[in-house]
């Protein structure tokens, strides 16, 4: 297994052989195919890829870590110079329970769907630490939502579809070839032509969403997997629980996961989070403070960063974004939305392109209490 961390464009040998991915890195997975994708195209996928920064051959080892800001750049800029609004569900489409590494391993050996889906949504973070899987039932239906958690550049929502692609792929893998959804959400635009969508999804898609998700029959999680082997599967988890050990104090990315899945009920104080982590609020405070952060800017950050893929993305209404992220008004949000970007608001960040200069000057010169997005800034 290659052992290769992708920063920002320089290749550093230290990879998920010997521990997971490091906070803000993911697993390059299915993104090994998009230069034979570019050059499918008639571009030339290598000249793209190095113009990012990105070191020759840097994304020809699924198992190896990218920078999750550097990958979402690099996904904005291809979709753009190869007029691809489908580039994240193309890549997903190329996928296999493989591209999962390790975690795809324990997947195949689970014994139903549901649990297969259990375990990545468990183990994902061995992978990624800039996405999360949230299931959630009601009555007969699941939904499976993806859900980004960290600072992704301006291709986080690509970064979100082909994880959601690369999960239908692998359940196909399970299940049967013939497995679809009942129904697909995303969080973009409609496309002009969203035939491609429709063909590898095989089911209703509904666009301007707030979450990428997927829409399933409850009984679905019962399908059994074939290749199901408890004795195997035993020692995958054993293998899986030794890398997440290595991860598991890191409070601050912990706390930004807990977050990203209660954003929307309100469940985000200081307290509850307490609570949820069995610690004092003080000492949570004391953490965090150790980590050289606080946690109104951890959930400051994670707000902005779901806003500003709601605003980019979407054509959803403002007052609906202020809702999702439980503003008691717009007009907090918007006010909220200007302190974080430094003096931009919602409604100009939407009419401006996503890689304005003008915005990224502004956010280096944010003002004192505003959430740090150097990120955006040098990407």
């Amino acid at each position: 297994m290659s052992d290769t961390v992708v920063t920002d464009g320089r290749a550093e040998r230290s990879g998920p052989a010997d521990r997971p991915a490091p906070p803000g890195f993911r697993w390059i997975g299915p993104m090994s195919a998009l230069r034979a994708l570019m050059e499918e195209q008639g571009l030339d996928g290598g000249a793209i890829i190095a113009k990012a920064g990105i070191a020759p051959g840097a994304l020809e080892q699924p198992e190896d870590f990218i920078a999750v800001t550097v990958l979402g750049n690099l996904l904005a800029r291809c979709s753009e110079v190869a007029s691809c609004p489908h580039l994240g569900v193309a890549l997903g489409a190329r996928a296999s329970l493989a591209s999962f590494g390790i975690v795809g391993s324990l997947m195949r050996r689970c014994d139903t769907l549901g649990d297969a889906i259990g375990a990545l949504e468990d183990h994902l973070q061995v992978l990624d630490r800039g996405t999360l899987l949230h299931l959630e039932t009601a009555d007969d239906a699941v939904v499976l939502s993806c859900l980004q958690y960290g600072p992704a550049g301006r291709g986080g929502g690509i970064i979100t579809e082909s994880l959601l692609a690369t999960i239908v792929s692998a359940f196909r893998e399970l299940c049967g070839r013939d497995w679809a959804p009942s129904e697909v959400h995303l969080a973009r635009r409609v496309p002009d032509d969203g035939a491609a969508l429709r063909s590898f999804f095989r089911a209703p898609i509904r666009f301007n969403q707030e979450l990428t998700a997927l829409v399933f029959p409850a009984r679905d999680l019962g399908l059994r997997v074939s290749s199901a082997d408890p004795e195997r599967r035993r020692a995958v988890e054993k293998a899986v629980g030794e890398l997440e050990a290595i991860s598991r104090a890191d409070l601050v990315d912990q706390l930004k996961r807990s977050l990203r899945k209660r954003l929307a009920t309100g469940r985000c104080s200081c307290d509850d989070a307490s609570r949820r982590f069995s610690v004092h609020r003080r000492t949570l405070n004391r953490y965090l403070k150790a980590a050289g952060t606080g946690f109104r800017t951890v959930l400051d950050e994670l707000r902005f960063e779901v806003a500003r893929q709601l605003v980019s993305d979407t054509e959803l209404p403002l007052a609906q974004i202020s809702a999702a992220l439980n503003f008691s008004e717009p007009a907090a949000f918007t006010r909220a939305f200007e302190r974080w970007s430094g003096g931009v608001s919602p409604q100009k960040w939407r009419h401006l392109d996503r890689g304005d200069d003008s915005i990224r000057s502004k956010m280096r010169e944010r003002p004192r209490g505003a959430p740090d997005h150097r990120a955006y800034a040098h990407a």
